[in-house]
């Protein structure tokens, strides 16, 4: 009899989530595994194989007593609402209460960590910071690092521009989302543009909050977005200013899939080991004006560094390549 799974998330609207469990249920399916998604309590069966993703489908197995052989909690929480305190602290940032938000999550999310961890035999990260993060907390479990994938783009014509076109993309259904990323259109953007630095703001993506940067001069707020590569075809640089430091953002696999150059708070990157050198980073004003100065006079050097990047895309970021390993390891003493 074949051995039965199933993938448990509560989440059925993020899109970062669903992204992930797609692809893992296809990759477990086409190598013939009896698998399906779940997303209620009431669908689970405790007589299979249950990989529950996230914090809290992790915590509700943990607590029921089942004996969780995989937990796929992705990124280490608990480390990223550290890092966005102490971010705002170090800049004296409120982010419309934001920072309390995240304390609190931070005790929260480190009491479940501590909780779940010794719990479970194997945990799956997509970032190896964040496995390092966790061997501290529960040392005796084995970690798994399974990275993210993405599929490369067609050729981009980008669109014509005097100015240099910096994009923002990201989902603003929380306040939390927003604040991650106001600071760098207030203090760095708008400053920028007074100063008379030749750039301009396109800020994509769904969610109500972002509404916030209407209050600021010169930002273009484009909503969703139907197709990626319309919109990365009029920017010339993705800037991910989110200080979170975990996990890997999805968002700069897509600006790299998109031949598009990627820069930004290097907490952002600190998932992207692979990329080293595509990139580039500034933690300060004047790095930032830095940047603009160089991608203005190194058109050779940043087409490169675009290049290598798509290069590692095509080669490293396979989700049937990456997926594929892990599946094999489930695979194992399972009947067929």
């Amino acid at each position: 009899m074949k051995h039965k799974f199933q993938i448990f998330t509560l989440s059925r609207n993020s899109h970062g989530v669903s992204i992930i469990v797609k692809h893992l249920h296809e990759a477990m399916a086409a190598a013939g595994l009896d698998v399906e998604i779940v997303h209620d309590l009431s669908s689970l069966d405790f007589n299979c194989t249950i990989i529950p993703y996230g914090i809290k489908e992790s915590f509700i197995l943990v607590r029921k007593g089942y004996p969780v052989e995989y937990a796929f909690l992705a990124d280490a929480e608990s480390l990223g609402y550290r890092n966005k305190v102490l971010f705002y602290l170090r800049h004296f940032i409120w982010g419309h209460g934001d920072l309390m938000h995240s304390l609190k999550n931070y005790f929260k999310m480190r009491t479940a960590e501590q909780y779940i961890l010794p719990r479970v035999k194997n945990c799956i990260l997509v970032s190896r910071r964040d496995i390092e993060y966790y061997k501290r907390i529960a040392p005796k479990t084995n970690y798994l690092f399974l990275p993210n994938g993405v599929a490369p783009s067609p050729v981009l014509k980008k669109t014509p521009s005097h100015n240099i076109r910096l994009g923002i993309l990201s989902g603003w259904e929380a306040i939390g989302r927003a604040a991650e990323n106001e600071w760098f259109v207030r203090d760095y953007f708008i400053r920028a543009k007074k100063s008379g630095l030749p750039v301009e703001m396109k800020i994509a993506g769904r969610g109500k909050y972002i509404e916030l940067f209407r209050q600021y001069p010169d930002v273009e707020i484009i909503g969703e977005v139907a197709d990626l590569n319309t919109f990365f075809a009029d920017i010339d640089i993705l800037v991910l200013p989110t200080p979170k430091g975990c996990g890997i953002l999805n968002k700069a696999l897509d600006g790299f899939s998109h031949r598009t150059f990627v820069a930004g708070h290097p907490a952002a990157f600190s998932g992207l080991q692979m990329f080293q050198g595509t990139f580039s980073t500034f933690s300060d004003y004047d790095g930032f004006v830095d940047l603009i100065d160089r991608y203005g006079k190194e058109p050779q050097k940043i087409q490169k560094m675009i290049d290598d990047a798509y290069e590692i895309v095509k080669t490293q970021c396979n989700w049937d390549t990456i997926y594929g390993r892990f599946v094999q390891e489930l695979d194992k003493g399972t009947d067929k």
